[in-house]
């Protein structure tokens, strides 16, 4: 019929509606439809029919969600589980066996899920992240071909002043060295020579010092929080002096966090890589033959696209570096999350 309410709004209400209560509320519902068809228009009862029956789809009025229909689901699910730890008991042996297999397998899997996980996600914790690359070195001819994460000490500030595309370029070396403090003497392995802008892009969090010039002049130190514990049980240690291989003389500038794990660097101390000249008795800085012993790490600009940076790098050594003879060698980028697990074969071993 024309002025009847909605057909499928009806019948919907019909059918979550408790039996019980149906008759009268349909018969309220229809009455105050046909009110609004003679005072508002037929299209405006039908919205109103339609927002009545809306509101009646709640918990009380739905057939599902009735006292005996809960009784219902309680009862089924109470028998249910009775019947399982019956069937328990009744097979001891088996069940236990199953639970325990069922058990253990989820346990394996898990711990295999967070250990991949754990291991798949070295290095993403820096900031921008997927622009740091370590720039290695391939050097090769008919029958050799090696990689090597090392390079000359000047090749960070030649990129950076040859390619736009590249933000920022720093050097990384590893060192080691005896701690003499007080009555201490002990050894330090996990160290690196560096400058300022490393422990500003690289994820260095500092608890004391200042961060950005804390490596601006030779013979300063920056060590982690486990470190400076090691070395003043109450880690005040700021501005103190350490001796390092009974001969140079460093003061503690900073401390940072201990470094997180899941990274290819293992850091608890970094030196000023002004103290490199001092301490070896030679100067990197414009050395191109010699000072095979750096890492270099670059920061591309955000829209910079490292494919055709890697293109535009590969051939930046030809003029500067002296090469044995009938050997090549080229540049290539690798994205520092995938140093941990994709360099196996790389010569020169910074992490």
């Amino acid at each position: 019929m024309k002025n009847s309410p909605p057909k499928y709004i009806h019948q919907f209400f019909l059918w979550f509606c408790r039996k019980d209560i149906r008759y009268h509320i349909e018969g309220d519902l229809i009455e105050i439809f046909h009110y609004n068809v003679v005072e508002k228009g037929i299209t405006k009862a039908k919205l109103i029919f339609f927002l009545e029956v809306m509101k009646l789809f709640r918990p009380e009025i739905i057939e599902l969600f009735n006292t005996s229909q809960k009784l219902k689901l309680t009862s089924m699910i109470t028998h249910h589980f009775r019947i399982a730890i019956r069937r328990l008991f009744r097979n001891g042996r088996t069940s236990i066996a199953s639970i325990s297999g069922i058990t253990i397998g989820l346990t394996a899997t898990i711990l295999m899920l967070f250990y991949i996980q754990y291991e798949t996600t070295y290095d993403s914790f820096h900031k921008d992240h997927d622009r740091l690359f370590m720039v290695e070195r391939l050097y090769q001819n008919s029958r050799v071909n090696e990689i090597y994460d090392s390079n000359p000490y000047p090749l960070a500030d030649a990129l950076v002043n040859k390619f736009p595309d590249i933000e920022q370029a720093f050097n990384v070396s590893r060192t080691s060295g005896y701690f003499d403090y007080d009555d201490q003497y002990f050894r330090e392995s996990n160290g690196l020579y560096a400058d300022e802008e490393f422990v500003n892009t690289f994820k260095f969090n500092f608890t004391e010092g200042n961060q950005k010039t804390s490596l601006s002049e030779p013979m300063r130190i920056v060590i982690s929080e486990s470190l400076s514990k090691k070395i003043d049980p109450y880690g005040k240690v700021l501005g103190r002096t350490i001796r390092i291989n009974k001969k140079h003389n460093f003061i503690i500038t900073g401390v940072f966090e201990d470094y997180p794990d899941n990274s290819h660097l293992n850091v608890d101390y970094v030196l000023s890589y002004g103290s490199f000249k001092l301490m070896n008795r030679f100067d990197p800085v414009n050395n191109w033959k010699r000072s095979y012993s750096n890492s270099t790490y670059i920061k591309l600009t955000d829209s910079a696209n490292p494919f055709d940076v890697d293109l535009k790098i590969k051939n930046f050594l030809e003029g500067y570096s002296v090469k044995d003879q009938g050997f090549e060698e080229y540049l290539t980028l690798r994205p520092i999350g995938d140093i941990y697990l994709h360099t196996g074969k790389v010569k020169g071993g910074i992490g």
